[in-house]
């Protein structure tokens, strides 16, 4: 079934719809999106490459729907760090063009919430923790996941998600972290980046 949406933007791929995909066989899901200011986008989510590992895919888009080419030729991105569980949940496009993406990996072994730093290029950002990536661990017995965020003027990163005291056990308390602008836990900030709030 098919239904027609008076509200489609034509210009845009058309009809209004744009359907990409990274591996026919897999699943592909996409989580959130961030504007350019020359109207081209960016969206994030995850890709299964295999059966078994799920990772971070972007898609770059110019203003009118169609992938941007002068992105690793396709606009089609998916990030080199390996796991089973990679889901963003929140991504911005940065003023030079970079782009800094948050969520988490969910697997027994290095489960916790995820930072991910992308050059224009779709490049991991080596001024990043030199990886582009840094995981939020908040300790041994914890695991985290990132729910969004937001860079200050001064390049901070701030944000929040939750706190879960057991991989098993879902109660959640409250994860707030600040984050240098070249990856690394402020420790300005309640001494290691990360204040954990509890409610009951």
């Amino acid at each position: 079934m098919q239904a027609q949406c008076p509200n489609l933007v034509e210009s845009f791929s058309e009809d209004g719809i744009v359907i990409t995909d990274f591996t026919s066989n897999y699943d592909d899901r996409a989580y959130c999106s961030s504007l350019k200011g020359n109207g081209e986008f960016v969206l994030a989510g995850y890709t299964k490459v295999n059966s078994i590992e799920q990772r971070v895919g972007l898609v770059y888009y110019t203003w009118d729907g169609k992938p941007n080419t002068a992105v690793s030729g396709d606009g089609k991105v998916i990030s080199t760090n390996s796991g089973t569980g990679h889901t963003p949940q929140d991504m911005e496009v940065m003023e030079d063009g970079k782009v800094l993406v948050g969520g988490y990996i969910s697997d027994l072994t290095q489960d916790g919430g995820r930072l991910l730093r992308f050059l224009p290029n779709g490049n991991f950002d080596p001024s990043f923790r030199t990886t582009g990536w840094m995981g939020l661990g908040f300790d041994g017995s914890h695991y985290t996941r990132i729910r969004s965020f937001d860079i200050l003027p001064s390049g901070h990163i701030y944000g929040t998600g939750v706190i879960e005291p057991d991989y098993f056990i879902k109660s959640k308390n409250i994860l707030i972290f600040r984050v240098t602008p070249d990856g690394k836990r402020d420790s300005l900030f309640d001494s290691d980046g990360v204040k954990e709030i509890k409610f009951a």
